[in-house]
């Protein structure tokens, strides 16, 4: 017996000779899976009343359950047919935050899991015209007053990101200046941020202020200024250390 014979007996030689090494398998080629398939949302902005398109109107969407430092987020207008896109949209929970001049600031809870997404339509209620803002419902503020007791700091993260943001649009929009002094960068504001956690200054703040219409109030501090907000950046205000409106930031552009 030669030496590849001897070799080829006692299973030494593998590869392309034999495949007597190891378990005597050829091994298994893993794939992983595809990237899930991405989705396009669409659909049209409608007056509720006259289900007319709205042109011209915000539609914002909001990438949800992501850290609130990463969260995407997407914001288009409506041209004069009201129709919104938006496109390569990963499966998972969204809000989309729709508004227009004139009209109740609506915001929906949507999650892409199934293709094709649906075309939605979104109708937007008129708003009643005020000289400044429109006071809150008397029967919510009375309501919420008499459990001022639960009051706390907001605790939903996603609630909070919005608001962070909505800030930092704020005072870095040149139409605030004359409220609360020097226009501020954007990376600043976000930089200066404090959000106050504490359940006790959450309530001291927002009954001194007097404007609640919920139990919970996201609260940050920039500067000499108090921030306060209900859930989802719903009636900021910019309060002074005495805890006086100084500005109203909810007619964002």
């Amino acid at each position: 017996m030669n030496a590849v014979a001897r070799l080829l007996a006692t299973g030494v030689i593998c590869g392309a000779v034999t495949t007597a090494c190891s378990s005597g398998r050829n091994p298994v080629l893993v794939v992983p899976p595809p990237p899930p398939p991405l989705f396009t949302l669409g659909g049209v902005l409608l007056s509720a009343e006259r289900l007319e398109p709205l042109g011209g109107a915000r539609v914002g969407l909001h990438r949800l359950g992501l850290p609130s430092t990463g969260t995407p987020y997407r914001e288009m207008s409506t041209p004069a047919n009201g129709s919104f896109q938006f496109d390569a949209l990963a499966p998972g929970r969204y809000l989309l935050d729709s508004r227009a001049i004139g009209f109740k600031r609506r915001r929906d809870t949507l999650v892409l899991a199934e293709h094709p997404a649906p075309s939605i339509q979104i109708a937007l209620v008129e708003d009643r015209m005020c000289l400044d803002m429109c006071p809150a419902d008397p029967r919510v503020l009375a309501a919420a007053r008499a459990q001022r007791d639960r009051w706390i700091c907001d605790r939903e993260s996603e609630s909070i990101a919005i608001a962070r943001r909505g800030w930092i649009e704020f005072f870095s929009t040149r139409a605030q200046e004359d409220q609360v002094g020097r226009l501020r960068d954007s990376a600043a504001v976000a930089k200066g941020l404090r959000r106050i956690k504490d359940d006790r200054v959450c309530r001291h703040v927002a009954q001194a202020h007097g404007e609640a219409s919920s139990l919970a109030f996201t609260l940050f501090r920039l500067d000499k200024f108090w921030l306060i907000s209900q859930p989802n950046f719903d009636s900021p205000w910019v309060l002074d250390d005495a805890f006086k409106g100084l500005a109203y930031a909810g007619f964002l552009p």
